[in-house]
């Protein structure tokens, strides 16, 4: 495999992995600033809002991983994951 078609083989990867990023932007936003916490206070409510900001900060966090691995294949320090580790 040449070099360049290596390089246009990274490239894609790296937009793959930002688009998918970039796409989790409108659901992490609707799951904290949900329309259920401007609604009457209720137990199951606040229950159930506490459950959709939490899944947010979990998309939050996965978003800055596929990031952080964007970063990792641009820059070409990405490394390898080793079977037996």
């Amino acid at each position: 495999m040449s070099s360049q078609h290596s390089q246009i083989n990274i490239n894609t990867k790296a937009k793959q992995l930002r688009a998918l990023a970039q796409g989790k932007d409108k659901q992490i936003q609707e799951k904290l600033n949900i329309e259920i916490a401007n609604q009457r206070t209720t137990a199951t409510r606040t229950r159930t809002a506490a459950g959709i900001r939490e899944d947010g900060h979990k998309l939050q966090q996965i978003q800055a991983w596929l990031y952080t691995q964007v970063e990792h294949i641009v820059t070409n320090t990405l490394h390898p994951l080793r079977a037996n580790d």
